[in-house]
């Protein structure tokens, strides 16, 4: 069995087991993914999951290219709509799979920068560490990081200012230099 074809078959079980999802609706993800584009082995069937009916195809879809990293980068397009999903687990893992794209999702900072204003928290700050992984190809996220530094929920701020340093660090030293309100 080829390791392709092994990833699809543990994909279909992880549906069946973890998602609660019928065998014949994973059996069909499955062997779609088993088809993909052989440069791609995934890739392919993932982008049809995020916009699958089912809510757990969608997030198991995405974080499954999150586990991808940078080799799910034709996914950008299909993880970036992901952002806007009902699902707050299907956004909160689009915007962790486009940080663990990195550079190559710089496509996505406006909708990341969105993301940040999320009524679930866990989006606010997957969005918030994604921008700090694409680094300084999110450069116009900068604003959207200092509103965040400068609102009243903590672990943002936190986090906003440990992307902000991996974004830019001149921007990020200055801060650390204004004198404490």
């Amino acid at each position: 069995m080829s390791s392709r074809s092994k990833w699809a078959c543990g994909l279909a079980v992880a549906l069946v087991l973890v998602a609660g999802c019928g065998r014949r609706r994973a059996s069909t993800v499955a062997i779609d993914a088993d088809a993909a584009a052989p440069d791609h082995p995934s890739v392919e069937s993932l982008i049809k999951a995020c916009g699958d009916p089912d809510p757990d195809i969608r997030f198991y879809g995405v974080l499954t290219l999150a586990t991808m990293g940078p080799s799910a980068e034709p996914a950008v397009p299909a993880l970036t709509k992901a952002l806007e999903d009902p699902s707050p687990n299907v956004r909160s893992s689009a915007a962790d799979a486009l940080g663990r794209i990195g550079p190559p999702a710089a496509a996505a900072v406006p909708a990341l920068s969105k993301a940040m204003k999320d009524r679930e928290e866990e989006v606010r700050l997957a969005a918030v560490d994604a921008l700090g992984k694409i680094g300084p190809s999110a450069r116009e996220a900068v604003t959207a990081l200092l509103r965040a530094i400068e609102g009243n929920d903590v672990e943002l701020r936190r986090r906003a200012t440990s992307s902000l340093r991996q974004i830019d660090p001149e921007t990020a030293k200055g801060l650390a230099m204004r004198p404490a309100s």
